[in-house]
């Protein structure tokens, strides 16, 4: 039975376009929006890099603990990123040769340097708090909470690409990564 009102075509037509968009309009409210699920995911990818940072690695200390700090950092920060932007304006200016060796020797330190302050966490726990939109990411905020009752914040820049989600960028009571990356 056609519930539309009018019998012509034109006005037919009509009813049936305002139904549709009725119907896409509801089901638009109804699936998240990308941003937001993205957003979810930038807190989840965070929480699991933290409590894995933090908790499980410290506790671990075997032989084992530097090669899988290593994997963490290269699957979760964006090495190259932070990199080109520690170098500032003289990346521009390497050649194949510089940049080839300036990767090798900063993705190496870059793992010793963050290493060295995360494998320091012991007994602490790792907490998200919340997230919010920043620029083409987010910035995840989560808390370390030491045994003793101190609590350290950390605001961790996330981006998502074609590998997932990295870590492009993060703050904490000493400071920003890549600005200290720079000094």
């Amino acid at each position: 039975k056609n519930h539309c009102p009018h019998r012509s075509k034109g006005p037919r037509l009509a009813c049936m376009t305002a139904r549709l968009l009725i119907f896409v309009s509801l089901l638009l409210t109804l699936l998240p929006p990308p941003l937001q699920a993205d957003a979810a995911g930038a807190k989840a990818f965070i929480a699991r890099v933290g409590k894995t940072a933090v908790e499980t690695l410290p506790a671990a200390r075997n032989a084992e603990t530097p090669a899988a700090y290593r994997k963490l950092i290269q699957t979760s920060f964006d090495v190259r990123g932070i990199g080109r932007r520690a170098l500032g304006p003289h990346w521009k200016n390497g050649d194949a040769a510089f940049r080839k060796e300036y990767w090798r020797l900063y993705e190496a330190w870059m793992v010793s340097s963050i290493m060295g302050r995360l494998s320091r966490h012991n007994g602490e726990t790792f907490r998200t708090d919340g997230v919010r939109a920043a620029g083409k990411g987010w910035i995840v905020a989560s808390r370390i909470l030491r045994p003793g009752g101190e609590t350290l914040g950390v605001s961790w820049h996330v981006r998502r690409g074609p590998e997932g989600y990295r870590i492009t960028n993060l703050r904490a009571r000493d400071g920003d990564l890549v600005a200290n990356h720079q000094r």
